[in-house]
């Protein structure tokens, strides 16, 4: 079916023929993996990059395992990232060992093997992609560590077991560890964790809450690894820990990375979907129930997993029910020795003042919108002895305002934008606190320029990389900005607290500062 295109590219050197002709092979419908690799090596060898993503894209939502592809991302991050290429080779090289396992079974056993190369050609393959991993493995500005996960388990045995299987099943093996603490569970998930030979148990012999029992675990990681803080009821999908790695080792500003998914505060899919991008099968499992099964939301997983061109939303803090922690990150946020602060035992706030920590030792932390981990969410703590209440008024009581006004953006400003995504639109909020309204729109509108003010120095002192912000006085912020520059002014809750006086002067100097035809939300 595609012997013109493979004639056109290898025999005729036509790569503009080649791709005409898969382009035309995709419009009458042909939408596997391999027409897309010869969609994607095309605009490789055109130098089409945005293109070539895009169809890497398709071709990995069609086969999430296509070694081809990961190869062709490492080629494609090689000059701009090491460690990005690293890991796209490394993850081409798994994929095709176990491709590699398959079609000499399916050999063996007389069925007709499920691909499209042989053995020898394979064989070839693996060695040229050994031959590039030896060689950026030389490079002394190659320093992509393994990864530690850190799993605190109390009961939920089947909830355990789907963990430890997701991470044999979708991760790298020998690029982990797994390090397990119990709580002292009663419902036999203990007898189950003592027969797994592939992780280290610890067993407490009570439950010691959230916090105590997350400390533990991250004391047992290897002091060389990133650390991966994963929930026992938290499952990743294919290509997920891969695409939150790609994060992690965006640049060196970042510090901690977690993902998109069904259930999880201020990160769940249906808050962060950009339809227009993502396609219909997102769209509508966006409206879906929260807590659906883990089958039901794998297909959404496998074609949410894959590259993207404006993937990450940088965020104050993210939801601890999976968190990914660069390395050199972790020396910096010790409290007496431990990651997660005691001081909210049992439960709750301990994710919030992590990132806080982050946030303050000067890191980037991002929310992955191509990374997507299931969360059955499990019930906590009984709520009638106020875990979460007291944990709250520590938080204020250590750092001196309430976070819950300030994790989540505004989702009810942002759907007032209107403009075209690529719009090149100015936004300055007045009262912005951290700026995870700001870094939202950021987000949707890319080529965006994003700019608060924060009448409070601690909070803002969180958004050094969600956004522009400013720390000024409320009736001098207006000095900084050229007049008439703003195509949307976000006035908040904060300015709206201001006294009477102030309101109406500083209302002033808003509006010196919109262009015409611009708005207020």
């Amino acid at each position: 079916m595609y012997e013109e295109a493979i004639r056109l590219m290898t025999e005729e050197g036509d790569y503009s023929g080649c791709l005409e002709e898969t382009r035309r092979l995709i419009k009458e419908g042909a939408c596997d993996d391999q027409i897309y690799v010869l969609e994607a090596s095309a605009l490789e060898a055109l130098g089409r990059r945005s293109e070539e993503l895009e169809s890497i894209s398709n071709g990995l939502r069609a086969n999430y395992r296509n070694y081809e592809l990961f190869y062709m991302l490492g080629l494609f991050y090689l000059d701009e990232n090491i460690n990005k290429s690293y890991m796209c080779f490394a993850q081409s090289l798994w994929y095709l060992e176990l491709l590699y396992e398959d079609t000499k079974n399916d050999s063996n056993s007389g069925k007709r093997a499920e691909c499209n190369k042989t053995i020898e050609e394979m064989d070839a393959d693996r060695e040229q992609i050994h031959e590039m991993i030896g060689q950026l493995e030389m490079r002394p500005d190659m320093d992509v560590r393994k990864t530690s996960f850190a799993i605190l388990s109390y009961d939920d045995n089947g909830y355990m077991q789907e963990n430890l299987e997701a991470i044999r099943k979708y991760c790298i093996p020998d690029s982990y560890e797994i390090i397990v603490v119990d709580n002292a569970s009663t419902d036999g998930v203990t007898d189950y964790l003592r027969l797994q030979e592939d992780i280290a148990l610890i067993e407490n012999d009570e439950n010691f809450g959230f916090s105590i029992g997350c400390n533990q675990a991250v004391r047992a990681c290897s002091p060389m690894n990133d650390i991966f803080l994963l929930n026992n009821d938290a499952i990743l999908t294919p290509n997920a820990l891969f695409w939150l790695k790609m994060a992690l080792y965006e640049d060196r500003n970042v510090g901690a990375v977690g993902p998109v998914s069904n259930n999880a505060t201020v990160q769940s899919v249906e808050d962060h979907l950009n339809a227009d991008r993502k396609g219909n099968l997102l769209t509508q499992m966006a409206g879906a129930e929260r807590i659906g099964s883990y089958d039901d939301w794998f297909e959404y997983a496998i074609h949410l997993n894959v590259p993207s061109d404006n993937p990450y939303e940088n965020r104050p803090r993210l939801t601890g029910f999976a968190v990914l922690i660069k390395r050199e990150v972790i020396p910096k946020v010790l409290i007496e020795g431990d990651l997660l602060d005691t001081v909210f035992s049992p439960a709750y706030f301990e994710d919030d003042d992590l990132g806080i920590r982050i946030a303050q030792a000067g890191y980037r932390q991002i929310l992955v919108h191509n990374a997507f981990v299931y969360h059955y969410g499990g019930a906590g703590f009984d709520e009638s002895n106020k875990v979460m209440e007291n944990s709250r008024n520590s938080f204020i009581a250590k750092w001196g305002f309430d976070m819950w006004g300030y994790e989540a953006p505004d989702e009810d400003v942002i759907a007032n934008i209107t403009d075209d995504k690529k719009a090149p639109i100015r936004v300055l909020e007045v009262g912005c606190g951290m700026g995870v309204t700001l870094s939202r729109i950021k987000y949707l509108y890319p080529n965006s320029y994003v700019t608060g003010v924060s009448f409070r120095t601690d909070v803002a002192s969180c958004g050094k990389y969600l956004a522009d912000i400013r720390c000024e006085q409320l009736l001098t912020f207006n000095e900084i900005y050229p007049e008439h520059s703003f195509d949307y002014i976000i006035v908040s809750e904060a300015m709206k607290s201001a006294p009477d006086e102030a309101k109406a002067e500083v209302g002033d100097k808003i509006r010196g500062l919109l262009r015409d035809g611009g708005r207020f939300l």
